[in-house]
């Protein structure tokens, strides 16, 4: 688990958000609000959206109630099934008793890392 670096806030138009994730390493992002982690989104839908409404808040496009996540007890092997459901790179681990208390991140990286895969070589 490694502590969040990118995060989107809710109120952030799609047109925005795309602005300030095109030179991200990532290809996920967690969106946020007052209450704390309420989505997940990848670069794929926030290119779909921007073609139905460049101005729609990213915090629309997510279901804050039911959104892809682990909780620091549970395994590398849940957070890579959740991941390949949902087509993300990144998982929030969140607090057992609070599903918007964000714990830290976990990345398709870093199970592929700790399974012993290596990273492609990108020369």
């Amino acid at each position: 688990m490694r502590i969040a670096s990118q995060l989107l806030p809710a109120e952030t138009t799609v047109r925005e958000a795309l602005e300030e994730v095109r030179s991200s390493e990532f290809r996920t992002w967690l969106v946020t609000d007052r209450r704390g982690v309420i989505g997940v989104i990848n670069f794929a839908r926030l290119e779909r959206e921007l073609a139905e409404g460049a101005d729609k808040k990213v915090g629309e496009l997510v279901n804050a109630q039911a959104f892809p996540h682990v909780h620091p007890d549970q395994g590398l092997d849940l957070a890579l099934e959740r991941m390949g459901a949902n087509q993300i790179e990144i998982l929030p681990v969140v607090n057992r008793a609070d599903v918007h208390k964000l714990e830290g991140i976990v990345t398709l990286r870093d199970i592929l890392d700790a399974y012993g895969v290596p990273q492609p070589d990108r020369t």
